[in-house]
């Protein structure tokens, strides 16, 4: 991993690192209270979606339906965002981490306005079945932390499983849905094994330990 210069005072980790092999910028985040993550232990979050190139090259393959190396890479099924993980070492966000990260210290609907942070059906003039879809990463303003589009653009597998089994928890919204619906509260119950999520599309934001 090369290093950024700036390291978090409270861990002496740096604030940001990136993946030499494959390119993947990572973000620093310290929990500070319960939430749901344990007080003091530090990970390492995405500061983007994984994008449709970066999947590419460790897959060998792009599922998305219009190929465009910046935008995020959607639909891809739990169990394919697992196997993408775990072929480089990362894992999927619990989570608790993913709405920690997501809030960066606020507690509203959002850590900004929503046309701000977030791509959604007001904001790409889209609708399901619509011209357009995910929107090239990073191009909306970032919460607190750093972490850009964790609203809005593509849904966000978690690691965690519903009770019901056959079902994993993807947050965040998409580019498909309303304003109202892309919200860090947004919580999607979503099959395993399909890529075909009634239209919300799901994508990945890598995570790993210090």
């Amino acid at each position: 991993m090369a290093v950024g210069a700036a390291h978090d005072h409270r861990t002496g980790l740096p604030q940001e690192v990136v993946d030499k092999r494959y390119g993947f910028r990572l973000v620093l985040v310290v929990p500070d209270s319960a939430d749901g993550v344990a007080p003091g232990r530090p990970f390492y979050l995405g500061k983007f979606e994984v994008t449709q190139a970066e999947w590419e090259r460790v897959m060998n393959a792009n599922p998305s339906p219009v190929p465009s190396p910046a935008c995020p890479v959607f639909p891809v099924s739990w169990n394919d965002a697992s196997a993408f993980v775990s072929r480089i070492g990362y894992r999927l966000p619990s989570e608790a981490e993913w709405e920690y990260a997501c809030r960066a210290g606020t507690q509203g609907a959002r850590y900004g306005p929503a046309n701000s942070v977030a791509w959604h059906t007001g904001n790409t003039g889209d609708a399901i079945g619509g011209p357009r879809g995910p929107q090239p990463v990073g191009e909306l303003l970032p919460n607190t932390f750093g972490l850009h589009d964790m609203l809005g653009n593509v849904a966000e597998w978690c690691s965690a499983a519903d009770d019901f089994g056959g079902l994993h928890v993807a947050r965040g919204g998409g580019c498909f849905c309303i304003a109202s619906d892309v919200v860090v509260s947004a919580r999607f119950l979503c099959k395993d094994d399909t890529n075909d999520h009634m239209g919300l599309p799901c994508g990945v934001r890598l995570a790993r330990d210090p």
